[in-house]
Order: C-alpha cells, then structure tokens, then sequence
C-alpha cells in the first residue's frame, strides 16, 4: 500500500512503458496486497473460527446447562405433580369421605328428627292420654259430687217416690195446675226434674250420665270459676270474691247465682222497701240482698248455732241494714219443735238425716212481725226446710198487701213442688210465675219458684 501511495504521489504525465511497468508494478503490488489480504483473512478466519467454534462451545455448553437444568427442573416438577396429584387424589378421598360422612350424618339427622317427631307424637298421644286421665279424674270428684246430690236426693224424697209419680194423689191435675200459665222454660225445667227423678228411682244405683253436655259444661264451671276462688283467711275467717263467712260453706245458688235475681224484671222497685230472708242460715243470702235496698235486710234463722254465725257474718261484712231475728216463720205464734241438723235444720224433719237435737223455739208469723215493725215489704225469699206452706199462710195479708216479689224454694218435698205455685196463684193478685233450677249436680235441690207483679 505505501508503494501503491508512492507511486499515486507521483503525477502524470509518464510515458506508457512507464505507465505499462507502473500497471505491473500495481498489479504485482496489488498481488501481494491481495495475498497478505488473503493471508490475513485466513488468520482471521482460522481466529473468528476458533472464536465461533469457542462460542459455540460455550453455547453448547450453555444450552446443555440449561437442558440439564430443564431437565433437572422438569424431573423436580414432574416429582411436585406426583405429589400434587396424590395430594390430590388424597384430599379427593377425603372428600368423599367427608362426602359419605355428611351423608351417614344427614341420615343420622333424619333418623333422629323421625325419632323426635315419633317421640313428640307420643308425648303429644301420651299427653292427650294424661290430660285425658286428669279430665277423667275430675269427671269422677264431679261425679262424685252429683253423686252425693243424687244419693242424698234419693233419700230426700223416697217416701214420697217410692212408687213413682203416677201413684202420687192426684198427681195428673197437679201437675197441671202447676204448668199452668208458665213460660216454656219453666215448664222444661219441671219435666226434666220429674223425669230425672223417675229415672233414679227406678235404678238401683245412682245414674252418673243425667246432664246433659251443656249442664256438664256448667258444672266444670262452677268447679273452675267459683269454687275454686273460695280462699280461707283464718281458721274462722272464709272468703269468695268480697264477700266473707264465718264456716267454709258457700253455696253456688247463693254466690254464684244469687238467688236467680237476674231472672226479674223488676228489681229495682225494692230498692226502698224491707227484704225479708225466711231462713237466714249463715247471712249468706242477707250478703246478697243487703245492697239492693236502703232500707233493712230482716234474716230470720232458729238454730242457735247458725244463728251464732249469722251475727259474725253481719260482723265481718260491716252489714248495716241486716236485722237478725232468732226466730222461726210459720203460720202460728207459738213455741215448736225444731230438729237441728245445720244447713237442713227443720220444723219438718226428713226421715233421710240424721238430726244432732231436738229444742222448742219461738215461731211467729210473718204477718205478726210486719205488723209490729212497719215493714214495708219489697221481696220475700224462703228457704225453711219444708215448712214453706206454713209459712206462706201466716204471711198471705203482707202478700195481699204489698204483692212482693217471691222467691220461693219448692224443692223439700213433692208436695212443695205440685203445690205451692196453685197455692199462690189461688189468691189471684196478678203474679206472674217462673221455675228456675240451678245447675250444680242435683236433680231438684235449690228449684226455685219466682213470682212477681208486673206494674
């Protein structure tokens, strides 16, 4: 090349041997020139050889590494997927294990809610039967109590019932003059009674299914609403709602239905008139008729004991208007005989009680006592045992005179019950008449004859 520039550096013009021998020159240094190329190339291909084949060596050597590491990692994760895949197909089996477990439980599940709805279905059927057992053993107290109502009826009338109604003197005209002119209530109320009665008689046991289902209904009733509120205060001290007694004795025609006085029309026509209580017992009917009157409650009771808490009743009670008189009502001023026996103590004793004593009282007629203390008289109740009738007949001109509303028990004897109400209505002075029974387990106790005028 430093030729090749010496011989540029030399200007034309030359001649053209000397431009021929400056060409062979050239091409001769241009030979060379090539040939050193060529040298050089070798040497530098034999090196950029060398220096691929190094590299790809390296390469190679790299690539391998990086098989190997492949390789290595592929074995490494082909090991991991073994594992994940028994950790799979374990947790699997613990799925359908858990699976199967959940189904054995839910089948556990249901046959435990089957074997509680079976056992709430015996509880229910075993409850039903105890509740049943229980309304079967009240049945039978309530049973009990009618049966002491029927058994102590049954000897309150058998002298006159033992061969029935039809064998009672006149019985079909009685019958008849006491039906006569009443509602159709009464006159219910009175065949049931005789027929009641009839059917008793003429079994040899006392008959336990003779109410009907709504007198049942009753009874229950009175068991859950009345006598189940009696509560004792002291041993001398008793008490249903605000009304006190001395003896634990409240009857359900007393307090619970007061004497049948819803059934008239007219009640507050007493309201300034006397009340008499023929057959005071206890007080326990003057507590009743005390608040219907500003005027005097006169409660007339023989026996000395009941008479005793007659006054304890007046006492507790703080009754103001009541006058107790021990004296008995009949159709004489008199002294009589008077069997004593507590609530059924009688001028007339019943062959069916037995009687603690016999004493002499004094008996005066109602028309005397009104008489002698300007009564002015509004109602008339009587429970005497028996001795209605002659009461009625010493009180017949205060009757006449005032025209009271009656209330009259008719239940102590057939007679009574046929008789009374003609009696009354035989004085023919207006009254309108009502038979009423109270529901409380007796066939004909506490029957009741109300007559009232109508103004």
């Amino acid at each position: 090349m430093k030729n090749i520039n010496s011989l540029l550096s030399k200007v034309l013009p030359i001649s053209l041997a000397e431009q021929k021998e400056l060409l062979e020159i050239t091409k001769n240094d241009i030979l060379k020139e090539i040939g050193k190329v060529l040298e050089f190339d070798q040497v530098v291909t034999d090196e950029l050889k060398h220096i691929f084949i190094s590299e790809l060596l390296n390469i190679s050597t790299a690539l391998q590494d990086i098989i190997q590491e492949i390789t290595h990692n592929n074995l490494a994760w082909k090991s991991d997927t073994e594992k994940l895949h028994l950790l799979l197909e374990k947790s699997l089996q613990e799925l359908k294990d858990t699976n199967n477990h959940i189904q054995i439980f839910h089948q556990r599940e249901k046959d435990i809610h089957d074997k509680i709805c079976n056992l709430e279905c015996n509880l229910a059927n075993n409850h039903a039967q105890l509740f049943g057992i229980l309304n079967h053993i009240r049945e039978l107290e309530e049973y009990r109590g009618a049966l002491y109502y029927i058994k102590e009826e049954y000897g309150y009338y058998k002298d006159e019932l033992h061969n029935g109604f039809i064998a009672i003197p006149n019985f079909k005209d009685r019958y008849k003059s006491l039906t006569k002119g009443l509602p159709p209530t009464s006159i219910e109320t009175i065949s049931l009674i005789i027929n009641r009665l009839k059917t008793r008689y003429e079994m040899d046991y006392p008959v336990l299914n003779i109410f009907s289902f709504e007198e049942q209904q009753q009874i229950r009733t009175l068991r859950d609403h009345f006598y189940s509120n009696i509560i004792c205060l002291d041993d001398d001290v008793f008490c249903y709602k605000n009304f006190l007694l001395p003896i634990m004795h409240f009857e359900p025609c007393v307090f619970y239905y007061q004497h049948s006085i819803n059934k008239i029309k007219n009640i507050k026509s007493i309201e300034s008139k006397d009340i008499i209580d023929a057959g005071g017992f206890i007080g326990d009917s003057a507590l009743i008729f005390a608040p219907l009157t500003t005027r005097s409650v006169i409660s007339f009771e023989p026996d000395p004991n009941n008479f005793a808490n007659l006054l304890e009743t007046i006492r507790l009670n703080q009754l103001k208007n009541v006058v107790a008189e021990n004296l008995a009502l009949s159709d004489k001023n008199e002294r009589i005989k008077f069997s004593l026996n507590g609530t059924s103590s009688s001028i007339h004793p019943n062959n069916s009680f037995e009687y603690t004593d016999e004493i002499e009282v004094d008996a005066i007629s109602l028309d005397d006592y009104v008489e002698k203390n300007n009564l002015v008289v509004g109602l008339i109740k009587t429970d005497l045992e028996g001795a209605e009738q002659e009461f009625l007949r010493g009180a017949i001109n205060t009757i006449k005179k005032y025209k009271p509303i009656l209330l009259i028990s008719i239940y102590h004897s057939i007679d009574d019950f046929l008789d009374i109400k003609p009696m009354i209505e035989s004085w023919d002075l207006g009254y309108h008449f009502e038979i009423v029974k109270p529901v409380d387990g007796s066939i004909m106790f506490e029957t009741m004859l109300i007559a009232e005028v109508y103004e």
